[in-house]
């Protein structure tokens, strides 16, 4: 262990800041804090507001794809700090929303084509093809920050609204990739596949986009993070109005929300250390069946306990984001690195679909019931079925696992 993470740690450490500021958490975290003043301004409601994340989804959906197959033609240096720069400055565009909700989700649009090399298929292959031993714990470590840095980002994101305004707020927020992740990136962000010839790249062991794609494997696991994405990626936008009509004030709910970001920190190393050492679709049933809890607990009517509440949604955390640990490993071990970005890039797309369009579903459930609990029991249903999906992959393929 000493050896791969001492000589491999700065490369984790520019991995880690790549992902936890990248497109995958900010989004996502921090959509909810900007309900609020969104509404107060233009009188969206909240389903208008969490559009953003299906301008985003669709925008990700296109670009996703094509960032995996430049990443894997021209390297994923190239491709992530260009991105960077490019989805730094997309956030500066959310400074000029002036009421036109056709125009706002357009810029989210942007905002998701301009990071989708900031997405874990690119910060994830060094890692795979660095960490071999470690290779589980490497990625939670790498994969934690979406949790933790998108915690962080909702607290910072309500401190900037209520001194400097939301149009302040969306600058600082794009102001993170630009001033944090980019010069360490540029510093110390490198494949050591990038070495190698195109024609040696060629000959990694692994599968095509197109044998995976006529792999029953692929699509299982599309199918479980389609499901388990709705039912994780709807309530977190939602959380701070969820925890609200469950008696706690605003600053509470606040509060509370920010418990995830730490509750995946335990998530991420635990499921890291566990995938090192038990077979992934197992571990991924215990991780991804653990949120139907947490949802059965939001869903129950009345007033929640301030304990129990802090539970739900440490629950959440846990298994919130492993998704992205479960994708990075399990594709490197059923499909192999030949064409890792790309087959990372289009399962991302399965997860987007799920993940973009469910946090406007459960807002506009909310709007049209005044309450979230058949979404929730519909979400709890999709949790346990995608994650007892898993079970069905059989054993990794030892062509592509030198152990």
């Amino acid at each position: 262990m000493t050896g791969e993470f001492s000589r491999g740690w700065k490369l984790l450490l520019s991995a880690t800041l790549g992902v936890g500021l990248g497109l995958s958490p900010l989004p996502f975290y921090t959509s909810g804090v900007f309900i609020a003043p969104l509404s107060h301004e233009f009188g969206w409601d909240t389903a208008q507001v969490l559009s953003a994340l299906i301008g985003t989804t669709l925008g990700a959906i296109v670009a996703a794809p094509i960032a995996g197959m430049l990443a894997d033609r021209f390297g994923v240096r190239i491709v992530a700090l260009t991105s960077c720069v490019l989805y730094g400055l997309s956030w500066l565009l959310l400074t000029l929303t002036n009421g036109s909700l056709l125009l706002f989700d357009m810029t989210w649009a942007v905002v998701g084509a301009a990071g989708a090399g900031t997405l874990p298929l690119t910060w994830t292959r060094p890692i795979n093809n660095y960490f071999v031993v470690h290779r589980g714990l490497a990625l939670g470590i790498a994969l934690f920050a979406t949790g933790l840095f998108g915690a962080a980002a909702k607290l910072y994101s309500a401190y900037l609204i209520a001194h400097i305004g939301w149009r302040g707020a969306y600058a600082g927020i794009g102001l993170l990739p630009l001033c944090i992740t980019l010069p360490v990136a540029a510093a110390f962000f490198h494949d050591k596949a990038e070495a190698a010839t195109p024609a040696e790249q060629r000959a990694q062991p692994g599968k095509s986009l197109r044998m995976a794609l006529a792999d029953r494997r692929f699509w299982t696991l599309a199918a479980t993070l389609a499901c388990t994405a709705f039912a994780l990626g709807g309530p977190i936008p939602n959380l701070e109005k969820m925890l609200g009509t469950k008696g706690f004030a605003a600053g509470n709910a606040v509060l509370l929300a920010s418990f995830i970001g730490f509750s995946v920190v335990v998530g991420r190393i635990a499921g890291g250390w566990l995938l090192d050492r038990v077979w992934a679709p197992l571990v991924g049933f215990g991780l991804l069946a653990i949120p139907s809890l947490a949802l059965l607990l939001l869903a129950h009517g009345g007033a929640l306990s301030f304990a129990w509440a802090a539970a739900a949604v440490s629950m959440l955390g846990i298994s919130v984001g492993s998704e992205y640990d479960l994708m990075a490993y399990m594709t490197s071990r059923y499909f192999g690195m030949r064409a890792y970005s790309t087959i990372y890039g289009v399962l991302y797309g399965f997860y987007t679909i799920g993940a973009g369009f469910a946090p406007s579903i459960f807002g506009r459930s909310f709007d049209h019931t005044g309450s979230y609990g058949s979404v929730l029991l519909i979400a709890a249903c999709l949790t346990l079925f995608g994650a007892t999906l898993l079970l069905s992959l059989g054993r990794y393929p030892t062509r592509f696992n030198p152990r």
